[in-house]
Protein backbone atom coordinates (compact mmCIF):
# COMPACT_ATOMS: atom_id res chain seq x y z
CA UNK A 1 0.00 0.00 0.00
CA UNK A 2 1.35 2.95 -1.36
CA UNK A 3 1.08 6.35 0.75
CA UNK A 4 -0.30 9.36 -1.00
CA UNK A 5 2.03 11.41 -1.36
CA UNK A 6 2.75 15.58 -2.06
CA UNK A 7 2.12 15.80 -5.97
CA UNK A 8 2.56 18.61 -8.42
CA UNK A 9 -1.05 18.93 -9.88
CA UNK A 10 0.16 17.59 -13.36
CA UNK A 11 3.35 17.68 -15.56
CA UNK A 12 2.68 20.37 -18.20
CA UNK A 13 0.38 22.82 -15.97
CA UNK A 14 0.79 25.23 -13.92
CA UNK A 15 2.99 23.96 -10.55
CA UNK A 16 0.31 22.85 -8.23
CA UNK A 17 -0.05 20.71 -5.05
CA UNK A 18 -2.14 18.09 -5.21
CA UNK A 19 -2.76 14.88 -3.37
CA UNK A 20 -2.88 11.59 -5.60
CA UNK A 21 -4.24 8.40 -4.85
CA UNK A 22 -2.22 6.79 -7.00
CA UNK A 23 1.81 7.95 -8.07
CA UNK A 24 1.49 6.16 -11.95
CA UNK A 25 -0.87 9.04 -12.62
CA UNK A 26 1.63 11.32 -13.08
CA UNK A 27 3.95 8.58 -14.46
CA UNK A 28 1.47 8.37 -17.41
CA UNK A 29 0.25 11.41 -18.37
CA UNK A 30 0.72 12.27 -21.44
CA UNK A 31 2.97 15.25 -22.47
CA UNK A 32 2.78 18.09 -24.75
CA UNK A 33 6.37 18.15 -25.83
CA UNK A 34 7.98 21.91 -25.50
CA UNK A 35 10.65 22.70 -28.31
CA UNK A 36 12.69 24.26 -26.12
CA UNK A 37 16.42 23.73 -25.92
CA UNK A 38 18.36 25.70 -23.98
CA UNK A 39 20.76 23.51 -22.80
CA UNK A 40 23.18 20.93 -24.59
CA UNK A 41 24.19 18.18 -23.38
CA UNK A 42 25.70 14.83 -24.66
CA UNK A 43 26.39 11.07 -23.44
CA UNK A 44 29.88 10.84 -25.03
CA UNK A 45 32.52 9.47 -23.41
CA UNK A 46 34.01 12.23 -21.17
CA UNK A 47 37.43 13.84 -21.26
CA UNK A 48 39.68 11.17 -18.93
CA UNK A 49 38.98 7.99 -20.89
CA UNK A 50 38.54 4.85 -18.44
CA UNK A 51 39.27 1.92 -21.00
CA UNK A 52 37.58 -0.16 -23.11
CA UNK A 53 33.86 0.36 -22.95
CA UNK A 54 33.04 -3.11 -24.56
CA UNK A 55 33.46 -5.38 -21.56
CA UNK A 56 31.85 -7.29 -20.31
CA UNK A 57 28.87 -8.08 -17.64
CA UNK A 58 30.00 -7.23 -13.99
CA UNK A 59 33.37 -5.51 -15.36
CA UNK A 60 34.62 -2.23 -14.61
CA UNK A 61 35.92 0.95 -16.83
CA UNK A 62 38.28 2.55 -14.11
CA UNK A 63 38.01 1.48 -11.08
CA UNK A 64 36.61 1.90 -7.57
CA UNK A 65 38.89 0.16 -5.40
CA UNK A 66 41.02 -1.21 -7.33
CA UNK A 67 38.28 -2.99 -9.29
CA UNK A 68 39.04 -5.83 -7.06
CA UNK A 69 37.13 -5.25 -3.73
CA UNK A 70 40.53 -4.44 -2.07
CA UNK A 71 39.00 -0.68 -1.26
CA UNK A 72 42.51 0.80 -2.12
CA UNK A 73 42.81 3.81 -4.67
CA UNK A 74 44.50 3.23 -8.13
CA UNK A 75 45.29 6.56 -9.48
CA UNK A 76 46.80 6.55 -12.78
CA UNK A 77 49.10 7.89 -14.60
CA UNK A 78 49.89 11.60 -14.67
CA UNK A 79 48.71 12.24 -18.49
CA UNK A 80 45.35 11.68 -16.90
CA UNK A 81 45.62 14.42 -14.58
CA UNK A 82 42.81 16.93 -15.60
CA UNK A 83 41.19 18.38 -18.94
CA UNK A 84 43.21 21.18 -18.72
CA UNK A 85 46.33 19.40 -20.31
CA UNK A 86 44.99 18.98 -23.03
CA UNK A 87 43.32 21.63 -25.86
CA UNK A 88 39.62 22.70 -25.35
CA UNK A 89 37.84 22.76 -28.70
CA UNK A 90 35.77 25.61 -29.76
CA UNK A 91 32.45 24.10 -28.26
CA UNK A 92 34.50 23.02 -24.64
CA UNK A 93 35.73 26.66 -24.65
CA UNK A 94 32.55 28.27 -24.69
CA UNK A 95 30.27 25.95 -22.07
CA UNK A 96 33.72 27.14 -20.04
CA UNK A 97 32.85 30.22 -20.85
CA UNK A 98 29.46 30.15 -20.02
CA UNK A 99 30.04 28.50 -16.91
CA UNK A 100 32.51 30.84 -15.49
CA UNK A 101 29.80 33.87 -16.60
CA UNK A 102 26.74 32.38 -14.98
CA UNK A 103 26.20 32.17 -18.41
CA UNK A 104 23.69 28.79 -17.51
CA UNK A 105 22.48 29.70 -14.48
CA UNK A 106 18.94 29.65 -13.20
CA UNK A 107 17.05 32.09 -10.99
CA UNK A 108 17.85 31.13 -7.31
CA UNK A 109 16.49 33.76 -5.39
CA UNK A 110 19.82 34.87 -4.23
CA UNK A 111 20.61 31.47 -2.54
CA UNK A 112 24.71 30.78 -2.75
CA UNK A 113 24.32 27.16 -2.03
CA UNK A 114 22.46 26.50 -4.52
CA UNK A 115 24.09 28.88 -7.36
CA UNK A 116 27.39 26.53 -6.25
CA UNK A 117 25.55 23.37 -6.56
CA UNK A 118 24.21 24.51 -10.34
CA UNK A 119 28.05 25.21 -10.92
CA UNK A 120 29.30 22.18 -9.99
CA UNK A 121 26.59 20.32 -11.98
CA UNK A 122 27.95 22.21 -14.93
CA UNK A 123 31.78 22.20 -14.76
CA UNK A 124 30.93 18.26 -14.08
CA UNK A 125 29.03 18.08 -17.18
CA UNK A 126 32.22 19.94 -18.47
CA UNK A 127 34.48 16.98 -16.81
CA UNK A 128 32.16 13.91 -18.23
CA UNK A 129 31.03 15.73 -21.12
CA UNK A 130 27.65 14.02 -20.12
CA UNK A 131 24.66 14.19 -17.70
CA UNK A 132 24.84 10.45 -17.19
CA UNK A 133 27.22 7.11 -18.87
CA UNK A 134 24.20 5.14 -19.26
CA UNK A 135 23.79 3.75 -22.64
CA UNK A 136 20.06 4.92 -22.73
CA UNK A 137 20.48 7.83 -25.48
CA UNK A 138 19.23 6.19 -28.28
CA UNK A 139 15.84 5.45 -25.81
CA UNK A 140 15.43 8.96 -24.76
CA UNK A 141 16.22 10.02 -28.70
CA UNK A 142 13.14 7.79 -29.65
CA UNK A 143 11.21 9.31 -26.36
CA UNK A 144 9.00 8.05 -23.55
CA UNK A 145 11.66 7.08 -21.32
CA UNK A 146 10.59 7.71 -17.33
CA UNK A 147 13.01 9.13 -14.72
CA UNK A 148 13.38 9.21 -11.95
CA UNK A 149 15.77 11.26 -9.80
CA UNK A 150 16.92 10.42 -5.96
CA UNK A 151 17.78 13.07 -3.46
CA UNK A 152 17.12 15.65 -6.43
CA UNK A 153 18.23 18.92 -4.77
CA UNK A 154 17.28 21.84 -6.51
CA UNK A 155 16.75 19.90 -9.44
CA UNK A 156 19.19 21.10 -11.81
CA UNK A 157 20.32 17.87 -13.38
CA UNK A 158 16.48 17.41 -14.13
CA UNK A 159 16.10 20.97 -15.39
CA UNK A 160 19.06 20.11 -17.54
CA UNK A 161 18.18 17.06 -18.96
CA UNK A 162 14.67 17.85 -19.10
CA UNK A 163 14.72 20.22 -21.65
CA UNK A 164 17.03 18.36 -23.68
CA UNK A 165 14.99 15.14 -23.89
CA UNK A 166 11.44 16.80 -24.03
CA UNK A 167 9.11 13.86 -24.75
CA UNK A 168 10.63 12.10 -21.88
CA UNK A 169 8.97 12.28 -18.54
CA UNK A 170 11.26 13.38 -15.56
CA UNK A 171 10.22 13.04 -11.37
CA UNK A 172 12.84 14.25 -8.88
CA UNK A 173 12.18 13.42 -5.54
CA UNK A 174 14.15 14.61 -2.17
CA UNK A 175 13.44 14.73 1.79
CA UNK A 176 14.18 18.64 2.03
CA UNK A 177 10.92 20.05 0.81
CA UNK A 178 12.86 23.46 0.77
CA UNK A 179 15.46 21.94 -2.03
CA UNK A 180 13.58 22.53 -5.10
CA UNK A 181 13.33 25.74 -5.41
CA UNK A 182 14.76 26.97 -8.88
CA UNK A 183 11.53 28.17 -10.09
CA UNK A 184 11.23 27.28 -13.83
CA UNK A 185 8.14 25.64 -15.02
CA UNK A 186 9.17 22.28 -17.85
CA UNK A 187 5.66 20.42 -19.57
CA UNK A 188 8.20 17.20 -18.74
CA UNK A 189 9.04 17.40 -15.09
CA UNK A 190 7.90 17.04 -11.63
CA UNK A 191 9.24 17.36 -7.94
CA UNK A 192 7.75 15.63 -4.97
CA UNK A 193 8.74 16.28 -1.22
CA UNK A 194 8.93 12.08 0.42
CA UNK A 195 10.60 10.63 3.21
CA UNK A 196 13.30 8.11 1.00
CA UNK A 197 13.68 5.67 4.12
CA UNK A 198 10.30 5.18 3.47
CA UNK A 199 9.29 3.19 0.45
CA UNK A 200 9.09 5.18 -2.12
CA UNK A 201 5.29 5.75 -3.69
CA UNK A 202 6.22 4.51 -6.87
CA UNK A 203 4.83 0.79 -8.07
CA UNK A 204 7.14 -1.83 -9.35
CA UNK A 205 8.84 -1.72 -12.39
CA UNK A 206 7.91 1.90 -13.09
CA UNK A 207 11.31 3.81 -14.29
CA UNK A 208 13.29 3.15 -17.20
CA UNK A 209 16.49 4.95 -15.51
CA UNK A 210 16.65 5.80 -12.08
CA UNK A 211 19.80 8.44 -11.06
CA UNK A 212 21.52 9.24 -7.94
CA UNK A 213 24.33 11.58 -7.38
CA UNK A 214 25.90 12.91 -4.30
CA UNK A 215 23.71 11.39 -1.59
CA UNK A 216 23.77 12.91 1.45
CA UNK A 217 20.87 12.03 4.02
CA UNK A 218 21.82 8.98 5.90
CA UNK A 219 24.68 6.30 6.30
CA UNK A 220 26.23 3.79 3.93
CA UNK A 221 24.51 0.75 5.77
CA UNK A 222 21.31 2.80 5.91
CA UNK A 223 21.21 3.68 2.28
CA UNK A 224 22.21 -0.33 1.05
CA UNK A 225 19.37 -1.07 3.47
CA UNK A 226 16.55 0.86 3.04
CA UNK A 227 17.11 3.10 -0.20
CA UNK A 228 19.11 1.10 -2.78
CA UNK A 229 16.02 -1.64 -2.39
CA UNK A 230 13.30 0.55 -3.12
CA UNK A 231 15.66 1.81 -6.32
CA UNK A 232 16.05 -1.63 -7.58
CA UNK A 233 12.13 -2.60 -7.26
CA UNK A 234 10.58 0.96 -8.84
CA UNK A 235 13.32 0.44 -11.73
CA UNK A 236 11.67 -2.12 -14.87
CA UNK A 237 13.19 -4.72 -15.86
CA UNK A 238 16.38 -3.93 -18.00
CA UNK A 239 16.09 -0.50 -16.87
CA UNK A 240 19.27 1.36 -15.93
CA UNK A 241 20.36 2.37 -12.43
CA UNK A 242 23.13 4.79 -12.02
CA UNK A 243 25.33 6.25 -8.94
CA UNK A 244 27.52 9.16 -8.95
CA UNK A 245 29.49 10.48 -5.62
CA UNK A 246 32.24 11.99 -5.59
CA UNK A 247 35.87 10.20 -2.81
CA UNK A 248 37.92 12.36 -0.20
CA UNK A 249 40.04 14.64 -1.79
CA UNK A 250 43.55 13.41 -2.31
CA UNK A 251 47.20 14.33 -1.72
CA UNK A 252 45.89 17.73 0.12
CA UNK A 253 48.04 19.99 2.34
CA UNK A 254 47.94 19.87 6.41
CA UNK A 255 45.86 23.01 6.43
CA UNK A 256 43.33 21.54 3.79
CA UNK A 257 43.74 17.87 5.80
CA UNK A 258 42.38 20.18 9.38
CA UNK A 259 39.62 22.22 7.63
CA UNK A 260 38.27 19.22 5.37
CA UNK A 261 38.10 17.07 8.90
CA UNK A 262 36.45 19.80 10.67
CA UNK A 263 34.01 20.63 8.15
CA UNK A 264 33.29 16.67 7.40
CA UNK A 265 32.55 16.05 11.55
CA UNK A 266 30.46 19.28 11.51
CA UNK A 267 28.24 18.17 8.63
CA UNK A 268 27.80 14.75 10.41
CA UNK A 269 26.49 16.63 13.54
CA UNK A 270 23.62 17.85 11.19
CA UNK A 271 23.08 14.81 9.83
CA UNK A 272 24.80 14.76 6.46
CA UNK A 273 26.84 12.12 5.55
CA UNK A 274 28.73 11.28 2.18
CA UNK A 275 28.19 8.36 0.35
CA UNK A 276 31.57 6.37 0.04
CA UNK A 277 31.74 5.12 -4.07
CA UNK A 278 34.76 2.44 -3.03
CA UNK A 279 32.45 -0.60 -2.24
CA UNK A 280 29.10 0.33 -4.76
CA UNK A 281 30.18 -1.87 -7.58
CA UNK A 282 29.98 -4.46 -4.93
CA UNK A 283 27.33 -3.46 -3.47
CA UNK A 284 25.12 -3.19 -6.61
CA UNK A 285 26.64 -7.18 -7.56
CA UNK A 286 25.73 -8.38 -4.33
CA UNK A 287 22.02 -7.41 -4.64
CA UNK A 288 22.29 -10.31 -7.60
CA UNK A 289 19.36 -7.88 -9.19
CA UNK A 290 21.73 -5.99 -11.55
CA UNK A 291 23.63 -6.88 -14.13
CA UNK A 292 26.11 -5.29 -16.72
CA UNK A 293 27.70 -3.42 -13.94
CA UNK A 294 30.23 -0.73 -15.07
CA UNK A 295 32.18 1.81 -13.29
CA UNK A 296 33.96 4.99 -14.46
CA UNK A 297 35.87 7.71 -12.83
CA UNK A 298 37.19 11.25 -13.94
CA UNK A 299 39.79 12.58 -12.08
CA UNK A 300 39.25 16.08 -11.14
CA UNK A 301 42.38 17.93 -9.62
CA UNK A 302 41.69 21.28 -8.31
CA UNK A 303 45.53 22.83 -9.03
CA UNK A 304 46.37 24.06 -13.29
CA UNK A 305 43.75 25.48 -15.56
CA UNK A 306 40.36 27.52 -15.41
CA UNK A 307 38.05 24.57 -15.34
CA UNK A 308 40.36 23.06 -12.59
CA UNK A 309 40.61 26.41 -10.70
CA UNK A 310 36.54 26.72 -11.22
CA UNK A 311 36.28 23.56 -9.66
CA UNK A 312 38.51 24.47 -6.54
CA UNK A 313 36.68 27.40 -5.59
CA UNK A 314 33.65 25.54 -6.11
CA UNK A 315 34.39 22.87 -3.61
CA UNK A 316 35.82 25.45 -1.65
CA UNK A 317 32.69 27.80 -1.15
CA UNK A 318 31.09 24.48 0.14
CA UNK A 319 33.16 25.12 3.45
CA UNK A 320 33.05 28.74 3.14
CA UNK A 321 29.45 28.94 3.06
CA UNK A 322 29.46 26.96 6.33
CA UNK A 323 32.07 29.70 8.46
CA UNK A 324 30.40 30.97 11.31
CA UNK A 325 29.18 27.39 12.20
CA UNK A 326 33.13 25.69 11.55
CA UNK A 327 34.81 29.06 13.47
CA UNK A 328 32.46 27.90 16.55
CA UNK A 329 33.11 24.41 15.66
CA UNK A 330 36.69 24.31 15.73
CA UNK A 331 36.94 27.11 17.96
CA UNK A 332 39.14 29.73 16.29
CA UNK A 333 38.36 33.28 15.54
CA UNK A 334 36.85 34.27 11.69
CA UNK A 335 40.24 35.95 11.01
CA UNK A 336 41.78 32.61 11.52
CA UNK A 337 39.08 30.68 9.41
CA UNK A 338 40.15 33.24 6.58
CA UNK A 339 43.94 32.94 6.55
CA UNK A 340 43.04 28.92 6.28
CA UNK A 341 41.64 29.09 3.69
CA UNK A 342 43.94 31.35 2.00
CA UNK A 343 46.60 28.70 2.54
CA UNK A 344 44.55 26.08 1.15
CA UNK A 345 44.46 27.59 -2.30
CA UNK A 346 48.41 27.68 -2.02
CA UNK A 347 48.24 24.18 -0.75
CA UNK A 348 46.49 22.50 -4.05
CA UNK A 349 48.86 23.96 -6.26
CA UNK A 350 51.57 22.79 -4.19
CA UNK A 351 50.54 19.20 -3.27
CA UNK A 352 48.94 18.97 -6.45
CA UNK A 353 45.42 18.02 -4.65
CA UNK A 354 42.74 16.52 -6.54
CA UNK A 355 39.64 14.51 -6.23
CA UNK A 356 37.56 11.31 -8.31
CA UNK A 357 34.30 11.33 -8.78
CA UNK A 358 32.38 7.92 -9.96
CA UNK A 359 29.57 6.67 -11.91
CA UNK A 360 28.59 3.13 -11.20
CA UNK A 361 25.68 2.43 -13.30
CA UNK A 362 23.98 -1.11 -14.22
CA UNK A 363 20.70 -2.72 -15.59
CA UNK A 364 17.71 -4.58 -13.11
CA UNK A 365 17.80 -8.15 -14.37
Amino acid sequence: MFSSPLWFDTIGKKQKYRRHTNPSNIINTDINASNSNYFSSSSEKGFLSDGDESVGSNSYVGSVGGGDGSGSENISDENSFGRDNFSLNEMEEKELMNIEGGGYFLPSNSDKEIERLQMQHFLLRLFWQGNYSSPIVDDFNNGGVKVLDIQCGSGIWITDIATEFNSSTFIGIDGDEARARIQIELPNAAYLHHDLLDELPFPDDTFDFVNQRFFTMTTGDKWKKFILPEIIRVTKPDGYIELMEMNTWKDMGPVTKRMTKAYNDYIQTRGVYHLDPSPLNQILISTKQIKNIKCEHRITPFWGGRASQLVCRNQFEKIEVHKLELCKFMEIKERKFDDMIKIMYEEVNKHKTFSKTYRIYGQKI
